[in-house]
């Protein structure tokens, strides 16, 4: 069932990449990521047709879904890509990120989908944030939102470093839900359940899976334009640079998920830390 829900927000305004990057910005930092656990903790939801059995008996990731109609539209009106890349080509890049990110079974949450900066109302005062634009809510992978929400084009300083390690900082103390990876989602868990099987992330962990969903976000968006273009040629003139920004970003950044790409051994390397600090604290409750 479609539906719209509407609240009025007194005092709160959409936030800006630059306030995020900015010195002073803890405060509100420090609510998006409390704010963010609790999104991420909760059941994985069962919307219609975006987190519905993939066909082996588990949940679909919401970003594929998406991505597929947005493909399946673009190959019927393709006269918006250029004339160098092919709705083939996109396709192919899809199913590769697809296989990349299989392969290093990254957590799946309730997740936004579309977590930035702008779809996040502040108070005055920082303290408070609210979520909006919900569209592709669903089950995501953890690192997306957690990558997306301080993705910029501004200048890395060390104000925005200490931000973001701040963020994930107050987003691992914070989170106390369940989490699923994919293989449990392949092994025939239910929609609309999470399972206990994940201790809490490592900071490692989390900056990790951060890195390798990178090249997602700029795929998803240089998708995202070509299916505008297609559903509103009017705007193809505004939105085609935009398209090929993302897709530039995109082809840089792919290999990082590759095997032996540099998320890839980031996030092997991040897990294994965390089983051995697992193991020592195992060992160290025996030996007492």
């Amino acid at each position: 069932m479609d539906g719209l829900i509407t609240e009025y927000m007194d005092g709160m305004r959409d936030l800006t990449e630059a306030e995020l990057h900015s010195p002073g910005a803890g405060p509100l930092v420090r609510a998006i990521a409390s704010r963010l656990a609790a999104l991420h903790s909760l059941p994985l939801p069962e919307p219609e047709g975006c987190s519905s059995d993939n066909g082996d008996g588990g949940v679909e990731v919401a970003l594929w879904v998406f991505m597929e109609r947005m493909l399946t539209r673009i190959e019927r009106m393709p006269h918006g890509l250029p004339p160098t890349i092919s709705a083939e080509e996109i396709r192919g890049e899809v199913r590769r990120m697809r296989r990349s990110t299989d392969a290093l079974a990254l957590p799946i949450v309730h997740g936004h989908g579309d977590l930035k900066p702008s779809n996040v109302m502040g108070s005055a005062d920082s303290t408070r944030v609210q979520f909006i634009d919900f569209e592709l809510a669903g089950a995501h992978y953890r690192g997306y939102d957690l990558h997306k929400i301080f993705r910029t084009g501004l200048p890395a300083t060390p104000a925005s470093r200490a931000n973001v390690e701040l963020f994930l900082t107050v987003y691992r103390d914070a989170t106390g839900g369940l989490v699923m990876r994919t293989e449990d989602l392949k092994g025939g868990a239910s929609a609309g359940l999470a399972t206990p099987s994940l201790p809490l992330p490592t900071l490692a962990e989390l900056r990790a899976e951060a890195a390798a969903s990178e090249p997602l976000t700029w795929l998803e968006a240089a998708v995202f334009f070509w299916f505008a273009m297609a559903e509103f040629p009017s705007q193809s003139a505004e939105w085609a640079p935009l398209a090929l920004d993302r897709w530039s970003k995109y082809r840089a950044t792919a290999h990082l998920v590759e095997k032996g790409g540099a998320a890839a051994v980031q996030l092997k390397e991040a897990r294994g830390r965390a089983v051995e600090a697992e193991e020592e604290v195992v060992l160290a409750a025996v030996e007492e």
